[in-house]
């Protein structure tokens, strides 16, 4: 079943190996607040810097929290963008937190049904105050049902 899961993924229209349309980065896709493709985002090469300001603590912590902003809604959505969103909301400030949160409000359809985007949501439940995180529910109210059966 993987395999013809992963041939399929191939076949599907954008991937790799379908000429009719070329294949752009998805860092490309993505433009920061300034405008600019990815020139403030943090590229997957700096993700690990990233995690070890965020566990260190102090200056280099807060410089880590303020790269982050207005990058958290695209962070939550790639492989390691989401563990970094994720330990930036278990280190953060009550403050900080709740301007990265709301970087989420409106896409929490998106985030569950995204093989990463989930766990992110997961964090936000679990890692902060109920205050900050009732948006969740808020924006899952009427489709309870169809979000817990998805999968």
């Amino acid at each position: 079943r993987r395999l013809r899961r992963q041939r399929a993924a191939l076949r599907r229209p954008g991937s790799m190996d379908d000429p009719a349309e070329p294949h752009t980065p998805p860092s490309a896709e993505l433009s920061s607040p300034s405008g600019n493709p990815s020139s403030d985002r943090a590229e997957p090469l700096v993700h690990d810097k990233l995690t070890a300001a965020l566990e260190s603590g102090g200056e280099a912590r807060s410089a880590a929290l303020a790269a982050l902003r207005g990058s958290v809604a695209e962070l939550a959505f790639e492989r390691q963008g989401c563990r970094l969103v994720q330990d930036a909301f278990q280190v953060a400030e009550r403050t900080i937190a709740a301007e990265l949160v709301a970087e989420l409000h409106g896409r929490v359809r998106d985030a569950l049904v995204s093989p990463y985007g989930n766990y992110v949501m997961q964090t936000v439940i679990t890692a902060l105050p109920s205050a900050m995180s009732s948006f969740v529910v808020k924006e899952l109210i009427g489709v309870g049902a169809a979000t817990a059966r998805h999968r």
